[in-house]
Parts: structure tokens; C-alpha cells; sequence
């Protein structure tokens, strides 16, 4: 009884009350009266009600069925913009995405850049107007068709049928982001927003839903990154870019899980021809992608906050690694790569020098290198830090010299020892003159300040032995020796002396150690 009080309209219990007890209520009377029946009065109203009954069930049923169509528009609709949500979005993607041959589509996420800061700075009923023209705008820049949803609290999604290869798509993402940041006229003020907008073209980068969200969010987090706030899934993307938001959440378990690794790459002075250190490079073992570098995960551990982490586990193994090659005869310097971040930590100088005590070395056995960049993000309190590592007795370099904007006047208040050439210019020097006297002028610069230069990216003899025509301290590169694992360098090393020795013309002794 209480489910029919509930959905059924007023009135419509006493009509079923009726309808079953007028001809009782009749039949009962005319006895009472002592009139014989007559049971075609009793029909016709019993008739008469339940048509009326009928009726009033079918109004029921159609109350029903609207409020079950709006129950389920507004389980489909974003409130504050009125525009489709992600479940509405998400049951379409199914629906495209079911059928044997799916019509190419369009993709876009496009995310607001700071709009937490937007709705802390001028309140929440002005962001929601925004929103709200944001989905206005984004209506009238799609196709015919096309379905606009919101679907986070700053990311809009847009499935546009009109939209069938990546090119167009990326048209599209840019039209989009130029569009948006044009000023929203709301009723008490103009307002400009930037966009950043990931694209793909279903079913060609993505044939399944979950894929198709993943991915368009793999695309618009590397629109974040890009100076031209776009990204296209199946045109722009390199696999390191693909991977990176995905091993955010799996980076943290491999780091406790032992699964990052350090691969060495050798080091040699040109003068000798002797391997004298490695640089220890992050690898990460991934149980289903394979070997990945460090620019497939350096950028997903800068985004967790898990930076600090790598490194000591990346230097905590370097330095375990040059115990064990010092216990074994092998007399190496190995040199571990420092970011911004590492930088900026109040308790890198501790970490170092509690990470060199526990394995028992000199601080001389590590060498730090950080960018130009990285240096430049604080300059003073860079200064500050790698003048504590130096009192350690650490070595200091420059990495990717020659490719920042510091200028010599600051790197020389800088405890560096070396500047490592940038590979663009190394691996050119031989074909191009300008290249070449770059690197000449950097060498002949750093001999007179005092530094000594390592150059990257050395991938020929040809140019190993120009290098040692300009007295060239070092060389780090491919022709030398590729990155390895631990137990494959010691025959890495005596490979690399042998041949050097007719390469450069250098002596056949026993290697010659920095600091010997």
C-alpha cells in the first residue's frame, strides 16, 4: 500500500475502490429495496469507472516515464554548464566505439590551466560562470554532431565526427586553444583563460574506451608541457611522451621494488686513451615495457614529487657499485646526474655525504652534474649548495654546455670542475664549421678558468681524434662505449683501452686515474 500511495496520482486508490465495489453496492441496494436485479445498471457503471480508472493509470504511466527521461537527462548533464558529463561522454565513446567498422572521430580533452587559482582569486560563482562559458564557446567552435561534455572540475572533452585524421585534429586543437583564450565577456567583467588540448582520432588511437581515455589524457598532459600548449596523440607523441603519465602511479612501487637500476657509460681521457669513470644513467627494468631511459620516467617522478627518491637510490647504487669496483682493482670515478629539484632539497648535502660514509669512499669518487638550467632556477642558492658539496671534496660539472642561457661571468662563481659540450655540437664538428669552432672556443675558454671539458656524444674516430687535436680533456659517447649494466663493464673498459690504443696512438700501460 505504500508503494501505490507513492507513484500513484491522487484520486486514483478511491477509483479502484470504486470500480470494485459499485456492483456490490448496487446489486446490494436493489435487495435491500426488494427490487429484483437488474444487472445492466451495474455493468455500465462498473464500466463507466474502470474506463475512468484506465485512464487515470495511462496519466500515471506517462508522469512516470517523464520523470524517468529527466531522472536520466540530469544523471547525463553537468550542472554548472548545462553541457553533457563524463558518463554521458563516456556511453557515447561506447556506442561509437561497439560497432565492427566505427566512423573516424575526433577526440579533444582541453584543460584549463590554473582555474584552482581562478577559483580562489575571484570566488566560486565567477568560475562557474566561466565554465559555463567555456562550454558556450566550445559549442560554437565544434561541428555539426559533435558532443561538448565537462569532464573534471578544469577539462572539457569534445567527440566531434567532422574530425577524421590526426592532422585535422591537431588543426583543431590549436583553433581551439586560440579560441578560448580570446576574452570571455561575463556580466561583470572580461576574463581570458589558457587551454591546453589533447587530440587523438578514434578508432585509429584508441579502439577501446578505457584506451581512448587514456591515451587523450596522455595527450593533453603532454600539452602541458609544449611551449605550443597542443598535442596530437598519433602525430606528436614520442613513446617516452606516451608512457609518462602512465608510470606515475607505478614509478613508486619500482622504486621500493628494486626495478630502477643504474647502466654505466664510460668515460675516457683522450690523452691517454684510459677509461678513468662512468656516468651512472637511470634505467627502469619495466616488467611490460621493456628497458626504459630516463626520459620515458624522469618526468613522471618530477610530477609525484618522487625525484628525491630516485636520486638516493640511484647515487645509493652508484656508490655500491664503485665499492665494489675499487674492492675489485677497478679505480673509478663515477658521476650521477642532479635536477632542479635535487638542487633546491635542503637535505641534498647530508644525503651525499651520509651516502659516501656508508660505502666507505672518498668524496673525490663522485662526480654531480647539473645543467645550465638547473643551476639557473635559483642562482643564489645554487651557489650556496654546490659550494657545500665542494667543501665535501665532491666533484662538480656542467652538463649540456652550450645549450642554456648562464653566462660565463656566473658559472665562474660556480665550484665546477668540468663542462661537458653538449652532444648537438660534438656529433657535428666534423661536417660543420661552425660546430667545430664552438667546441674549440669552449676548450680554450675553459683551459684559461680553469675547467676541464668533456665532450658528449662522441659517435666516430674521426672526431675522437679531432678532439685530441684540441686538447680535449675527455670524451664520453656511442663509439667509445654504449651505456651497460654493472657486470658487463670491466670487459667493456679492457675493449675499449685495446682499441683505443691504435685509434689515438696512446701507449699500452695500465690506466691512468684522475688524482693518481
Amino acid at each position: 500500500m505504500v508503494i501505490w500511495r507513492r507513484y500513484l496520482p491522487d484520486g486514483s486508490l478511491a477509483l479502484f475502490g470504486i470500480a470494485i465495489a459499485i456492483g456490490p453496492v448496487i446489486v446490494g441496494g436493489e435487495l435491500i429495496a426488494g427490487r429484483p436485479v437488474d444487472a445492466w445498471p451495474v455493468v455500465i457503471a462498473a464500466g463507466a469507472t474502470v474506463v475512468l480508472a484506465i485512464a487515470r493509470l495511462r496519466r500515471m504511466m506517462r508522469l512516470l516515464e517523464s520523470q524517468t527521461e529527466r531522472l536520466s537527462q540530469l544523471a547525463d548533464t553537468d550542472y554548472v554548464t548545462g553541457l553533457a558529463n563524463r558518463r554521458h561522454l563516456v556511453d557515447r565513446l561506447d556506442k561509437l566505439l561497439a560497432v565492427a567498422q566505427p566512423e573516424p572521430t575526433g577526440f579533444l580533452l582541453v584543460g584549463l590551466a590554473r582555474f584552482s587559482e581562478i577559483n580562489e582569486t575571484l570566488g566560486t560563482p565567477t568560475a562557474d560562470a566561466i565554465l559555463h562559458a567555456v562550454g558556450v564557446r566550445l559549442g560554437e567552435l565544434t561541428g555539426d554532431g559533435a558532443l561538448v561534455a565537462r569532464m573534471g572540475s578544469d577539462t572539457f572533452g569534445v567527440l566531434d565526427p567532422s574530425i577524421t585524421t590526426g592532422e585535422e585534429a591537431s588543426r583543431a586543437a590549436i583553433h581551439i586553444r586560440e579560441a578560448l583564450e580570446r576574452p570571455l565577456e561575463l556580466p561583470d567583467l572580461s576574463v581570458s583563460v589558457e587551454a591546453r588540448v589533447g587530440s587523438l582520432v578514434l578508432p585509429e588511437d584508441g579502439a577501446e574506451p578505457a584506451v581512448a581515455l587514456l591515451r587523450a589524457d596522455v595527450a593533453l598532459s603532454v600539452a602541458k608541457g609544449r611551449s605550443g600548449h597542443t598535442a596530437s596523440y598519433g602525430v606528436d607523441l614520442e613513446p617516452g611522451d606516451m608512457l609518462a603519465p602512465v608510470l606515475i602511479g607505478e614509478l613508486s612501487q619500482a622504486i621500493r621494488a628494486g626495478l630502477l637500476v643504474a647502466y654505466y657509460q664510460p668515460q675516457i681521457e683522450i690523452a691517454t686513451g684510459r677509461v678513468y669513470g662512468v656516468e651512472a644513467l637511470a634505467r627502469w627494468e619495466h616488467p611490460r615495457h621493456g628497458l626504459l631511459g630516463p626520459d620515458a620516467f624522469i618526468p613522471a617522478a618530477e610530477q609525484a614529487g618522487l625525484i628525491g627518491s630516485l636520486l638516493q637510490h640511484i647515487l645509493d647504487s652508484a656508490l655500491l657499485q664503485c665499492s665494489r669496483w675499487r674492492s675489485e682493482g677497478l679505480d673509478l670515478t663515477v658521476a650521477v646526474n642532479l635536477s632542479a629539484r635535487n638542487l633546491l632539497d635542503p637535505g641534498l648535502v647530508d644525503d651525499v655525504w651520509s651516502a659516501l660514509q656508508h660505502h666507505g669512499l672518498p668524496p673525490g669518487s663522485l662526480e654531480l652534474e647539473i645543467t645550465e638550467g638547473t643551476a639557473m632556477v635559483d642562482p643564489r642558492r645554487s651557489i650556496h649548495v654546490l659550494g657545500a658539496l665542494a667543501q665535501l671534496g665532491v666533484k662538480l660539472s656542467i652538463d649540456d654546455y652550450g645549450t642554456g642561457h648562464s653566462s660565463l661571468a656566473y658559472l665562474q662563481q660556480l665550484p665546477v670542475n668540468r663542462l661537458k659540450i653538449d652532444r648537438s655540437f660534438v656529433t657535428e664538428m666534423t661536417v660543420d664549421a661552425a660546430s667545430a669552432a664552438i667546441v674549440r672556443s669552449t676548450i680554450e675558454l675553459a683551459r684559461v678558468l680553469q675547467f676541464d671539458v668533456v665532450a658528449e656524444g662522441v659517435e666516430d674516430d674521426a672526431t675522437l681524434v679531432m678532439l685530441r687535436d684540441m686538447d680535449c680533456y675527455a670524451a664520453q659517447g656511442f663509439v667509445l662505449g654504449r651505456p651497460v649494466a654493472p657486470p658487463r663493464l670491466p670487459d667493456l673498459i679492457r675493449r675499449i683501452e685495446e682499441r683505443l690504443t691504435g685509434v689515438l696512438g696512446t701507449p699500452t700501460l695500465s690506466p691512468a686515474r684522475p688524482g693518481e
